[in-house]
């Protein structure tokens, strides 16, 4: 044979002895790629997967419009995990109107009245609730502790605890018409103390107000409130005034955890004590006087296993709506991912 007549069979015997008796499957990274530790089968059904997670910004608008984006690109989810009420709320607007209520299901973070009439209506699972009356109380008792230059504890977090439609049904919050905090008293004038809230659109920050405002109240301090609206630029501006007027005590939210503490560094060279609520500033170099918040780590693993309970052995994609400018939001979602992961790592021991 020429060469031109012996190179089909050698092409021919070539491809049989590489194959063998096997068939290669085109982009599987092995052949035993189906197999977990010890031989063991993996088993991929009934994980959860995080198929995105986007800014939801905190808020009920951002959040809509980050949701039906993600309709958009993600078809086959099953659920939403959205860091506050607003922001859920806004998702189940999304949802509702692209008809896939009976799909799609949601779980939430904070507990407010209208995540809570939410949760009794069947529009979102559950939320990890938070306790922003008590932030109010609380935080005024370290202003009282630290004016009076008694010991105190400077950081302190509130478990949350997982609140669904059982509990919507017996809470008497949820009949009434509105909340009482209390009438104010007749006391005498102590000193002023400026708060800077994050965003007062949030109803969340609007009971840490009213609740600090009459506590202030009670003990003789005169609250002055400004909205921050969740611009950082703004709110170190507000600080700043804060400092012109001597005021007391400075009580935030910030709206920024990392840019937010060259304000507050000033507020510290100024002498005036700076108390954080709900959100933390984590940036090097500052004084925090005092911090009280929620255990958002504690509470992410809530929404987590609600999410667990929610999908159930199927499983299925989820969104995410975080907001990564606020520590209490980075802490939910961490919290959120960590039982999301030991649970996919469960199904895939075939647990």
């Amino acid at each position: 044979m020429n060469r031109r007549t012996w190179l089909p069979v050698i092409l021919t015997l070539f491809v049989i002895g590489c194959s063998g008796n096997e068939e290669i499957e085109v982009g599987s990274d092995s052949g035993n790629q189906n197999s977990g530790a010890n031989g063991k089968q993996a088993n991929n059904e009934g994980q959860i997967v995080i198929v995105s997670e986007i800014n939801g910004g905190g808020d009920q608008d951002i959040g809509y419009k980050a949701t039906v984006d993600s309709l958009k690109a993600h078809p086959n989810l099953r659920a939403v995990f959205a860091i506050n009420d607003p922001s859920a709320l806004g998702a189940w607007q999304a949802i509702s109107e692209a008809n896939k209520t009976d799909v799609i299901k949601i779980v939430g973070f904070d507990g407010e009245r209208a995540g809570k009439q939410a949760i009794l209506e069947g529009k979102i699972y559950a939320d990890p609730i938070q306790f922003p009356k008590k932030m109010g109380v609380e935080i005024m008792k370290k202003i009282l502790a630290f004016q009076a230059g008694e010991d105190y504890e400077k950081l302190e977090l509130i478990p949350t605890s997982l609140y669904k439609k059982a509990d919507a049904e017996k809470d008497p919050e949820l009949q009434e018409g509105r909340r009482s905090f209390g009438e104010d008293a007749d006391v005498e004038q102590q000193g002023v103390i400026g708060y800077s809230a994050m965003m007062l659109k949030n109803p969340f920050f609007v009971v840490i107000r009213d609740s600090l405002t009459n506590a202030g109240a009670l003990n003789g301090y005169k609250v002055i409130t400004t909205d921050a609206a969740s611009d950082v630029e703004k709110q170190a501006n507000q600080i700043e005034n804060f400092i012109s007027q001597g005021v007391d005590a400075i009580v935030l939210n910030p709206t920024d955890r990392l840019a937010i503490g060259s304000a507050i560094k000033k507020a510290n060279e100024a002498g005036i004590p700076v108390f954080t609520c709900d959100l933390q500033c984590v940036a090097e170099g500052i004084e925090i006087a005092g911090h009280i918040g929620t255990d958002n780590f504690q509470g992410g693993e809530l929404a987590g296993k609600a999410m667990i309970e929610l999908l159930g052995d199927e499983g299925g994609e989820v969104l995410v709506l975080d907001f990564k400018q606020a520590n209490s939001c980075v802490l939910r979602v961490d919290g959120f991912k960590k039982v999301i992961n030991a649970h996919n790592e469960r199904r895939k021991a075939g647990e």
